[in-house]
């Protein structure tokens, strides 16, 4: 599990946000983890597992 946001716009259709973000000044202070998990080890790494199996489920099926 990253911390670049690369990697969400890579595995997600999140490119156009993710543009926005890298040229923004917004990139300077935050990252996609800072705002969408949170802020504490464990927490952050379930909801990043959470979301990363529901999204391989939703693009697998196609079942947006």
């Amino acid at each position: 599990m990253v911390d670049d946001p690369k990697a969400c716009a890579n595995c997600h259709i999140m490119q156009s946000v993710y543009d926005r973000w890298s040229h923004g000044t917004h990139k300077a202070v935050a990252t996609c983890n800072d705002c969408h998990t949170p802020s504490f080890f464990t927490g952050k790494h379930i909801v990043k597992a959470i979301n990363g199996w529901n999204h391989s489920v939703v693009f697998t099926t196609g079942n947006f």
